[in-house]
């Protein structure tokens, strides 16, 4: 019986040589060969017939790689495969599989095993959208701040018609909607939805760990922060 999947998903990734390497060992007893297609930044497309030579591609910043497809080429002649990975934000992973049903299945089973392996760490962060994430901050700090107030009996319910207060909350509404293109911008940029950690881009990506590691710690010390001296002046009110 003849089965087929069509989808385009989104997912971050992180590919890397070892995540080809490994997933071709695994399909290697249903296809024979491997034809390799990526799309650089300066706009060129370059073809490889060989993982090989895929491998050996610079990958340089001026040159890097912004799709990547790859086709495989069967022993029976009936199954066909066709990814495509990119840096999009949305579908970013095309799935095309066709073929016998005991073939299909066992490279369906190859790909979502891949997929789940090239999964980074910091996949909620770069799904997230940054409104949402900047919307969670400011609830937190205002939940916090508003309920050390309260239980100080600093605060009354009668003061959330404060002139005061309501200029506050308009004022950091109009700063979130101008921090969701900055914050958008930022994390593409250390949160990638895309990440092909070939050749020089092994060593951009390690690079960019070290920024994303300091980017979340300074955010959790900074909330801590703010949390302990709102209930410090909570408590002192």
């Amino acid at each position: 019986m003849k089965v087929s999947r069509k989808e385009s998903i989104t997912q971050p990734y992180v590919l890397t040589s070892h995540d080809l390497e490994k997933f071709c060992a695994r399909t290697n007893g249903w296809f024979f060969k491997f034809d390799f297609e990526v799309t650089c930044k300066d706009k060129l497309n370059r073809e490889f017939s060989t993982l090989e030579e895929l491998l050996e591609f610079e990958n340089s910043r001026a040159k890097d790689i912004q799709t990547l497809r790859v086709f495989g080429i069967s022993k029976d002649t009936q199954t066909h495969l066709w990814l495509k990975f990119d840096k999009d934000l949305m579908r970013n992973i095309f799935i095309s599989l066709e073929g016998n049903e005991d073939t299909v299945d066992g490279v369906n089973e190859a790909i979502e095993d891949s997929l789940s392996m090239m999964k980074p760490w910091y996949a909620v962060i770069a799904r997230a959208e940054s409104w949402l994430v900047f919307s969670f901050v400011l609830f937190l700090v205002f939940a916090s701040i508003s309920l050390f107030g309260f239980a100080a009996g600093r605060w009354r319910l009668s003061d959330l018609g404060n002139a005061k207060i309501i200029v506050l909350l308009i004022t950091a509404l109009i700063a979130g909607m101008v921090s969701d293109i900055v914050l958008t911008k930022l994390r593409l940029l250390i949160f990638p939805m895309g990440v092909f950690a070939i050749g020089q881009g092994l060593k951009r990506h390690k690079d960019k760990e070290l920024i994303r590691t300091g980017v979340i710690l300074a955010f959790v010390v900074s909330l801590a922060s703010s949390l302990v001296a709102a209930f410090i002046l909570a408590l002192r009110g």
